[in-house]
């Protein structure tokens, strides 16, 4: 977070993406998830969302032509959500100190 924006930077070669504090709308720590979500309205007035997981997220769902699931699958989707619900609990209170943060300074 700087002086007048909050900036996202990624990990690859992508832009940064700030966003002035005084166009968030929204901010709040997902119920269940290691998220912070964040509500703003864009350039052109509309509103758009923001996702930052403090994890790396689990696999997105391959999309091959088969529409069944292995066990060994459903079960790795299993312990990605349980691990993901662990990591939840052990960054609440981090995740609500950006919530307040954030809150404070956009006013």
């Amino acid at each position: 977070m700087e002086r007048h924006a909050l900036t996202f930077t990624g990990d690859g070669e992508e832009e940064p993406l700030p966003i002035p504090l005084n166009r968030v709308r929204r901010v709040r720590r997902r119920r269940g998830a290691p998220i912070l979500e964040v509500e703003y309205t864009d350039a052109r007035a509309e509103l758009s969302r923001v996702f930052l997981f403090f994890v790396e997220p689990p696999p997105l769902p391959r999309t091959s032509g088969r529409s069944w699931i292995l066990p060994t699958r459903g079960m790795q989707r299993a312990a990605s959500a349980v691990g993901l619900r662990s990591a939840a609990r052990a960054l609440r209170s981090e995740i609500d100190e950006w919530v307040e943060a954030i809150r404070a300074a956009s006013g």
